[in-house]
């Protein structure tokens, strides 16, 4: 019985957020461009230089340090877009609000 109240919520979660995002962001290509930039930026500032860091642990501290500024960079990137999205949710609920 408490699984199937769990599954209830997280289904009317996602339902609530899908709706709060259509009304938030009647431009997709707000939304579209902020997981674009996400998922760009992690896959390619951010995991190949951890995967690396993972395998290569006996390289150079030269390397290392290159490759962990390589991941600051994408969290960076990350960051930007991140905060670049709100900005512009927000202007877009601002005219829609008035």
């Amino acid at each position: 019985m408490m699984q199937g109240t769990f599954v209830n919520f997280i289904r009317s979660s996602i339902i609530f957020g899908t709706a709060l995002v259509a009304v938030l962001a009647p431009y997709f290509g707000t939304v579209l461009g902020a997981v674009g930039g996400l998922t760009d930026a992690l896959q390619s500032f951010v995991l190949p230089p951890l995967i690396a860091l993972k395998l290569l642990h006996h390289r150079g501290p030269m390397t290392q340090y290159f490759y962990k500024a390589i991941v600051v960079w994408g969290l960076c990137t990350i960051c930007y877009t991140v905060l670049k999205m709100l900005f512009s949710l927000s202007a877009a609920a601002h005219d829609f609000l008035i």
